[in-house]
């Protein structure tokens, strides 16, 4: 997997990593659902400790779980944890070719979740956060996998149709509520 060698060496010698071993994939969606709750590679104030999420994501590549059953996650209700790793998953995995086609229908999804590990910051949307995994080489200062040159230039371009997409929708989805209010 596309994991910094520092991160990947992290998360091998990681306890909580070594416990997952027994699991099974469904047993890992379990773990993901009811411990994590942020999408940080590292657990609150540390650089070495790696994330429920992150361990979890390892192991379940470790699986080799196909693309429809990552495609299930980027949809799953119950839990935005899992969606998150159903995307990280992706991107820290797939062909950076691939990876536009399976986030592109996700950039407007207003589910919202608490990406950071720090207490305090402020929700994300799921279609803000997976933006970013697309526009940016870093997440939470480790290196995503690299996108060439001329995706990531193809990439930008529809992102900045992206922002002024989403903007519409917050002016239309304004006059929306003002017209329901008044009906």
């Amino acid at each position: 997997f596309n994991f910094t060698r520092r991160l990947r060496s992290q998360i091998l010698t990681s306890r909580y990593f070594k416990s997952l071993a027994p699991m099974t994939v469904q047993g890992l969606m379990d773990d993901i659902y009811r411990y994590a709750d942020h999408a940080e590679p590292y657990t609150a104030q540390s650089v070495t400790e790696p994330s429920t999420l992150f361990c979890c994501i390892f192991r379940l590549l470790m699986h080799r779980p196909s693309i429809e059953y990552l495609r299930g996650m980027l949809q799953n209700e119950e839990s935005p944890y899992i969606r998150a790793a159903g995307f990280l998953a992706m991107r820290y995995s797939c062909k950076p070719g691939e990876v536009w086609r399976w986030f592109e229908e996700y950039l407007f999804d207003t589910e919202k979740f608490q990406p950071r590990a720090e207490k305090g910051h402020p929700l994300a949307t799921i279609g803000m956060w997976v933006e970013g995994l697309l526009s940016d080489d870093k997440y939470c200062g480790t290196m995503l996998p690299r996108l060439p040159s001329a995706l990531r230039m193809e990439i930008g371009a529809k992102l900045v149709q992206v922002d002024d997409l989403r903007e519409q929708y917050k002016r239309n989805s304004e006059h929306l509520d003002r017209f329901r209010q008044r009906g």
